[in-house]
Formats: C-alpha cells, structure tokens, sequence
C-alpha cells in the first residue's frame, strides 16, 4: 500500500507526522515490511519483522544504497512535502490513500476544503500542531465541514516530539515512550498516533468504497440562509400586518 504525506504548505509537520506515524503502525504492525521515503527518492529507512523502523542506516556512498521495491513493501509511505506542481499532483493522484497534514489555521483550512478537497482520489486528514483549546478544534472541523471520524485525525502539539523530529531521534521517542509514557501530554499523544495508524490499517483492509466527498461548510450555508430567512419573516409579518388593517 502506497501512503503519501503531503502538505498545503511549508511547515505543515509532513515529515515528522509522517515518521511518527511509521514507527506507530511498525508496533501495531510489528511482522509488516515498512518503507519510509522521499519524493526525491532517496529511501531513509526500512522495516521487517527482523529489521525496527529506522534500523536501515544511511550508506555513505550512494550508489551502494540498495534499491527498494515499494511493491514488495506493506505500506510504502512516501513524504511529498508542499505543493502542488504537476508532478506532485501526478504521485497524489497515483497513491492508495494520501494523508493530508494540515495545521489549525482559518485560512489554510478554508483554502484546502474549497479548492483542494478533490487534489487525490483517496484521502486522510491528519491535523498536527492540534490544539484543543482552538476555535478550530476537532468538533467545530467535523461540523464546519461534515468530516466523518474515519476519515480525521489530530497530533497533539508536543515539543518532545518536536525535538526528537529535530534530532532525529523520533523512533527511540515512540519506542521509550510506548513502554511507559512521560506525563499526560505524550500519553495523549501516543493514543492519538496509535488511532491514526489504526485508520490507515482499517483502509488498507477496507478501502473507502467512495472517493471523499467535497462537504458544503455549514457555516456558510448558514449566512446564505439567515438574510433569506429574515427577509421572509420580515415579509410575512408586514403581510400579516396588512391583513390586519384590512380586518379592521
């Protein structure tokens, strides 16, 4: 199964989700081959049931680097950045399920629901960064924009996880803090990227049977509907008004 991260914009956590999320799904799925890549190709790591994800270490020569074969792979997850050039939109376009990393922005969340709901077949929305405390919240999202729970999922804002990402040093964090959780926060965490990974193995078992469905935010059904509304009420009353002159 070929899975792509792929972001709105710069510094939507692409890369860090997307390895968290990997090393996530080797627990739960601890006899499955994993792949970890880039669009660019270059292959950072693999995973087997004799291999942990991230033991493949980086060769120094490239061209001793051993070539990968994503179809041999159970999930081949492929980091696609930012951006939506043509040869981004050919690879989303081409993937089994695609893993949409947004942020709790107004305006990216606007944007992507309005022009790029359609940009792949088969997708995911992974919001990173989540905040609970935002009016973007995960409530107001599924009833903004009718997101049905299998098709969402949030990643807690975490600094360890931000650091770990920095050092690269993501897999020791899942890997320690599975055994026996630092605090609330990355307890919270860890169920969150274990929910995740539990939708992407529900869709590689079951595809979606329909491609996602472009919502109609209610919000904005809502402002088109409150002036009619007070319109007609407006109306019917002068009319009732009216009749009752007439009555009179």
């Amino acid at each position: 199964m070929k899975i792509v991260f792929w972001g709105e914009e710069r510094q939507s956590g692409t890369t860090s989700n997307m390895l968290a999320v990997a090393e996530m799904l080797s627990l739960l799925r601890p006899d499955a081959r994993i792949v970890v890549s880039s669009i660019g190709g270059k292959k950072r790591v693999v995973s087997s049931d004799r291999e942990g994800l991230g033991a493949a270490k980086k060769q120094k020569d490239a061209a001793n680097k051993p070539e990968i074969d994503k179809n041999e792979a159970d999930f081949y997850f492929l980091d696609c950045g930012n951006g939506k050039d043509d040869r981004k939109r050919e690879v989303l376009r081409k993937a089994d399920l695609v893993v949409v990393n947004l942020i709790q922005e107004e305006r990216l969340l606007r944007e992507f629901f309005l022009y790029d709901i359609h940009i792949a077949p088969n997708i995911l929305i992974l919001l990173g960064r989540y905040c609970s405390g935002s009016k973007y919240d995960r409530e107001y999202l599924e009833w903004a924009y009718r997101m049905a729970p299998e098709r969402f999922g949030v990643i807690s804002h975490s600094v360890r996880l931000q650091e770990a990402a920095q050092r690269g040093r993501i897999r020791r964090f899942i890997k320690v803090e599975s055994r026996m959780p630092e605090g609330e926060i990355n307890r919270q965490l860890l169920g969150e990227l274990r929910g995740f990974a539990e939708l992407i193995i529900k869709n590689a078992e079951e595809p979606f049977a329909e491609a996602f469905a472009c919502p109609v935010l209610k919000w904005e059904r809502a402002v088109q509907e409150i002036p009619a509304k007070r319109k007609r009420t407006k109306n019917t009353k002068s009319m009732e008004n009216t009749k009752n002159i007439r009555r009179n």
